[in-house]
């Protein structure tokens, strides 16, 4: 399994365990909504940027996580902070 899909599983997992709808990492897409599809609250959502960042070992600045709106979202933040890592 390649670093991507690794990455990906893991966040789908963090993802359908925080969701009060959705409860199947096999269910969530990277299209998948954040607030709609999975009912995560914005103090949720700020929770799960702490808990990503201890997770994958990487820093989220505000202004960073201002946009993101879905899954696929989250998964290219997370792609550019360990690109950023491995680049220093």
């Amino acid at each position: 399994m390649s670093e991507t899909n690794r990455i990906w599983n893991k966040l789908a997992a963090h993802l359908a365990g925080a969701s009060d709808k959705q409860s199947d990492p096999r269910e969530v897409r990277r299209e998948t909504l954040l607030q709609e599809d999975l009912g995560l609250s914005s103090l949720m959502v700020i929770n799960l940027v702490l808990e990503l960042e201890q997770k994958f070992g990487i820093t989220v600045r505000e202004e960073d996580f201002q946009n993101v709106a879905t899954a696929g979202d989250i998964k290219d933040l997370i792609d550019a902070k360990l690109e950023r890592e491995r680049e220093k």
